[in-house]
This record gives C-alpha cells, sequence and structure tokens, in this order.
C-alpha cells in the first residue's frame, strides 16, 4: 500500500507504515528542522514533496492508498487556549479535505488516517470532533476512530492519541478498529534487575515532612515533586512504582520537577533539583 505524509514531522506516522510493509510516495511538512530530520532519517530521494499544505494543489500530488496526517493539536490541546477549529492551526484538517474533494472520485485515497490529542473529543463540547466526522462523511468516507495508549504497545509512557481512520465509501470497508496489540503491559526494565519484591518496596518507603529532602527505596523512579498550583490531576506529581509509566512532561514542568539521588538502597534520598544532572545506568 502506498501513502502520503502530510503534516509529516520528523516521521513517526511512516515509520509505523513502514514497518508494516507500506510504501511513501510523498510527504508534506512545513518546519525546516523537521524536514531536515525527516531526510535524513528517511530516504525520501525521489518522493514528491511540498513545503505548505495551503499551497499544495491536490492534482500535483501523486495517487496513493491512503493519506496520513496528524494535523496540528494547538487549538484542541487541553494545554491550548480551546481554540478548536477557530484556530489557525488545528483547523488546517479542512485543508485537507479541500485537497480531497478537489480530485475525482477514482482518484481519491481509500484510506484517511488523522490523528491528534485526546482533547479533540472533548474540544468546544466535542462539536469539533464531531464536524471533522460530518466533513468526512460530506466527502465520500465512512469514519471509525479510536483513543490508543502508549502503554497498550510496551511504550512506558502515558500518551494517549485520538486515531480516526475514513473509508472510501464506494470502496467498501474493512473495520480496523479496535486494534489487537501484542502486549497490553509497558516494558518493566526496572523491576527487572533489582530483586526486589512489590513489598518490601512498599514497606521501605518514606518521605520526609517538611523538607526538600524525599526518600525512595531501591528501584524507585522519583518522577517530579508536587508543585502547588497545578490543577490537573496528571500534573500532580508523586513518587512512580516501578511497574508504571512516566509522566509526561508539559510546558508547567518548570520547577521542582528534576530531582538527583544521593546514596545507594533503601538510605538513599532524593532531593529536588531546578537543573537535571546527566542521566546515568544508576
Amino acid at each position: 500500500m502506498t501513502f502520503i505524509d502530510l503534516f509529516a514531522g520528523i516521521g513517526g506516522m511512516r515509520r509505523g507504515l513502514e514497518e508494516a510493509g507500506c510504501s511513501c510516495v510523498g510527504f508534506v511538512e512545513r518546519d525546516k528542522f523537521a524536514r531536515r530530520s525527516y531526510e535524513a532519517i528517511f530516504n525520501t530521494k525521489g518522493e514528491w514533496s511540498a513545503h505548505d499544505i495551503q499551497t499544495v494543489h491536490a492534482q500535483a500530488m501523486p495517487r496513493a492508498d491512503s493519506w496520513t496526517f496528524g494535523f496540528p493539536c494547538q487549538d484542541l490541546s487541553v494545554a491550548g487556549r480551546h481554540r478548536g477549529f477557530t484556530g489557525e492551526r488545528s483547523s488546517l484538517f479542512f485543508t485537507v479535505m479541500r485537497l480531497i474533494r478537489e480530485l475525482p472520485e477514482d482518484h481519491r485515497p481509500e484510506w484517511l488516517v488523522a490523528e491528534n490529542v485526546v482533547g479533540f473529543l472533548s474540544c468546544k463540547r466535542g462539536y469539533d470532533f464531531l464536524a471533522a466526522q460530518t466533513a468526512l462523511a460530506e466527502s465520500g468516507y465512512d469514519c471509525e476512530w479510536d483513543v490508543l495508549g502508549a502503554t497498550s504497545f510496551g511504550i512506558p509512557q502515558h500518551r494517549d492519541r485520538v486515531f480516526l481512520v475514513g473509508h472510501a465509501r464506494n470502496r467498501g470497508r474493512r473495520t480496523v478498529f479496535p486494534l489487537r496489540a501484542h502486549r497490553t503491559d509497558p516494558v518493566d526494565p526496572i523491576r527487572q534487575g533489582t530483586g526486589t519484591s512489590q513489598k518490601e518496596q512498599e514497606s521501605s518507603r518514606r518521605m520526609t515532612d517538611g523538607t526538600d529532602t524525599i526518600g525512595a527505596p531501591n528501584g524507585l523512579i522519583a518522577s517530579a515533586v508536587a508543585t502547588p498550583g497545578f490543577i490537573r490531576k496528571h500534573q500532580r506529581r508523586r513518587f512512580k512504582e516501578p511497574d508504571e509509566p512516566m509522566f509526561t512532561l508539559t510546558t508547567m514542568d518548570t520547577h521542582g520537577v528534576l530531582v538527583t539521588r544521593k546514596g545507594r538502597g533503601n538510605e538513599a534520598l532524593w532531593i529536588p533539583r531546578d537543573i537535571a544532572t546527566c542521566l546515568g545506568d544508576m
């Protein structure tokens, strides 16, 4: 299967599709540094390419079985101003829809795969998400969607994303979701090498109240320290269990989220720092 990589970034979508046996025939990416990385990572010689999707003409694009697009998330993210599709960046979703409608039906891709943050579901009380599905339907695509988390695919980090798959209505439909991952638990290299039982770890945990020094048992990872004023649940930092994924750092993670370990084993002390030290194998 061939595909065109829109809003290509440094090639996250492409990496997965190529590993699944698909072939990229073109890409669009505006950021010059992302383009340099993309072209260094992938063999793009001879591929069609464009810098700005807003200036692309559909007739100039090569034919492909699928278009993929992780369109900008800034106006949909819970960390942004929630402008939704009234914002200049996330509304580029409709630029893709315009390109689709410019093509004759027999030249349109059979599949459309869009990806964005989970804030897409709730932005403008869900009306923007409904608008996206309506636009797909009006362009001749039946739509299905699901929320996929990185931890379901062996990645030790909380990172959920919404995926929409559009099926060209005139070519039938094959259901994609729900996906069945080969593993449902994150990789746990910490516990594999500690030799310490969970019961021992829980009983040895301690926190020193009223000071900047926090104790942690061997094998526990300190992801961050609670920062006053943080409202969202995922920003209330604490020590992570060995089998828990790491938090995703946000633009508000500027104070008290870095720690340094002093000492070893159950007597180790975890000290909050403003500047990170180099990561080591300990």
